[in-house]
């Protein structure tokens, strides 16, 4: 009876071929039943909503810390500012065109498109009239304001859902410079100074 036995028991060596050929077939069929297309698209499916989720998860939960290397930085393609020239006069009369009138003295406008809201000595609020440029202000200001003689805090620039904040010091004020998407989707720009 032992002999029967080890004669029809098959081997672990020979089962691997047997395990190997039932998936085959069970993808097969699968495939056939389902079509190559349908599991293409339920595993796209599947992938986008779990990286959605995730992102909504990262965007609601914590906030993106972008550091700025230092004045150096330069402006992203497509993005207004003034010309960098070797001219010392032109630079400076270059940096001075884009002061707003009745504005703070010291904190440049938008170079482009906007539509002015408030310009005082503590205050500059005005609107971008398209939301791609949310993502090209932040390197606006972060590349301008240095030139200006402001420096970004340790911080740099901090997103955190659709608004954008950075922090400058210059001296004894302090710049709150507050970039978001409106529901119109419209950027809006809003500086504060504060001296302290």
């Amino acid at each position: 009876m032992n002999k029967l036995r080890g004669q029809f028991t098959p081997r672990k060596n020979q089962l691997q071929p047997l395990i190997a050929l039932a998936f085959l077939l069970i993808s097969t069929l699968a495939c056939n039943i389902f079509g190559d297309d349908g599991l293409a698209e339920a595993e796209e499916e599947y992938l986008t909503e779990q990286a959605q989720t995730q992102a909504a998860k990262t965007a609601t939960t914590t906030p993106t810390r972008i550091p700025i290397p230092g004045p150096t930085l330069s402006v992203p393609e497509g993005t207004a500012g003034p010309t960098k020239t070797k001219d010392p006069n032109a630079a400076a009369q270059a940096l001075q065109a884009m002061l707003v009138p009745n504005g703070p003295p010291d904190i440049p406008g938008w170079d482009g498109e906007n539509e002015l809201e408030l310009a005082d000595e503590s205050h500059l609020v005005f609107y971008l009239p398209e939301d791609w440029m949310y993502e090209k202000a932040p390197y606006y200001y972060a590349d301008l304001m240095p030139q200006y003689g402001w420096e970004i805090t340790g911080d740099g620039i901090v997103s955190e859902s659709n608004t954008t904040t950075m922090v400058f010091v210059k001296e004894n004020r302090t710049a709150t410079v507050v970039i978001s998407i409106e529901s119109d989707r419209r950027v809006k720009v809003t500086i504060n100074i504060v001296s302290s």
